[in-house]
Parts: C-alpha cells; structure tokens; sequence
C-alpha cells in the first residue's frame, strides 16, 4: 500500500523532512513500528541519496500512522 494520502501540507511527511516522490513512494513494509514507540521509515532512495536512508518519526507521526493504519484496516 502507498502511503500517498500523506500529500497534506500538516501531516506525517513534514516531520520526516522528505520529498513529494520519497513520500509517495513508501509502502507499508518500509515502516518499522518499535514496542517502545522509537519507530522509523526506510526511504529506499531519492534525489540526494540513492541507495536509501532511514528516517526516524516523532511519536506524534507514529500515532497518526498508526490511526491511519487500523481505519483502512492494515497490519504493519
């Protein structure tokens, strides 16, 4: 699943600090949810950084993925 829904301007994506084609390309198994709540996202390349990085997501992003995640009914 892409997570392309991200498009607006005050959600999760601002705090990840990615580019419009980094963003839409994430699919659901590059998020990496942690029982103590330090969760990350792999961006698997983009303009600067080919061969791909991980971002790490603030709690907040975590909770409205999450959210996200349980309403169309999809298991990290």
């Amino acid at each position: 699943m892409c997570i392309s829904s991200w498009k607006q301007p005050d959600s999760s994506p601002t705090h990840t600090l990615c580019r419009h084609s980094e963003i839409i390309a994430i699919q659901v198994e590059d998020l990496n949810f942690v029982v103590d709540g330090s969760s990350s996202v792999y961006i698997t390349r983009s303009k600067t950084d080919p061969t791909g990085s991980v971002k790490y997501l603030s709690h907040l992003t975590v909770q409205h993925l999450q959210h996200r995640l349980d309403w169309v009914q999809i298991a990290p």
